[in-house]
């Protein structure tokens, strides 16, 4: 955010009445931004780089194994139906009829 649309959304916080916790959560909002920013101006190009680069490979990491996951219990559950079928079960229940004695 530049330093003039800043500027404008604090002249327009100031002149509408706007509730108070939305005042309070759109200068936090602002703050953990310059914060970012400030941050980021202190860390060098490469390494800036670097970090970006691990962080998608760890979340690629947890991606394949969380879809070698999935198709193993895909696979379980394609295996259990089958077996169903071939007992001849079937999946909705109320297809067995139970005689219930009320004494």
């Amino acid at each position: 955010m530049t330093d003039q649309t800043q500027q404008e959304d604090v002249r327009q916080n100031q002149e509408s009445p706007e509730d108070p916790m939305k005042a309070f959560l759109h200068h936090q909002r602002l703050a953990f931004e310059e914060f970012g920013k400030a941050i980021e101006s202190l860390l060098p190009p490469d390494f800036r780089e670097h970090t970006r680069k691990a962080s998608q490979s760890f979340m690629e990491s947890f991606k394949s194994l969380f879809d070698a996951a999935k198709a193993d219990i895909d696979q379980m559950m394609q295996r259990q139906r089958n077996q169903k079928s071939a007992e001849g079960e079937t999946e909705g229940p109320g297809e067995t009829k139970v005689k219930v004695d009320i004494q």
